[in-house]
């Protein structure tokens, strides 16, 4: 794992469930990750992790990553065009590019989910843009 994720994720407490704008403060790609396969074995793929981070009133930090298959052409079926395209709010762009995301804010949807062994974590189940009525509020990272 990259250490700037591995050090802010590890420093940050898990970001409670609900609405949250968020800053993309990172966007990393990984080429060549082997990982468990879905029907066992494993497989080898290219991965974006995007880092996300918001402060709250109380001043406590959260980010969040977000982890996504790279598809091997500009499907705007994958799940990472989908993700953008939620995000921006329209087809994403001919030659698009994912580290463009940095800096950019959006509003996330956290959910809890409870993993096989037991352990709850975090996850990104929505995105969009940040609505024109919560713009002047939110102070860029």
């Amino acid at each position: 794992m990259d250490t700037v994720f591995e050090e802010c994720m590890g420093e940050a407490p898990v970001p409670p469930a609900g609405q949250h704008v968020v800053t993309c403060v990172n966007v990393r790609d990984f080429i060549g990750v082997q990982r468990p396969a879905f029907e066992g074995g494993t497989e080898t793929l290219d991965v974006t992790r995007l880092l996300f981070s918001y402060q709250d009133q109380a001043g406590v930090w959260y980010v969040q990553t977000k982890e996504m298959r790279i598809p091997k052409s500009a499907d705007s079926r994958s799940n990472l065009m989908q993700f953008v395209k939620g995000w921006l709010g329209t087809e994403v762009p001919s030659g698009f590019d994912t580290f463009d995301l940095k800096g950019k804010q959006a509003l996330v949807t956290i959910e809890h989910r409870t993993a096989n062994s037991g352990r709850e974590y975090a996850s990104i189940a929505g995105i969009m843009g940040v609505p024109a009525q919560l713009q002047p509020a939110v102070a860029p990272v």
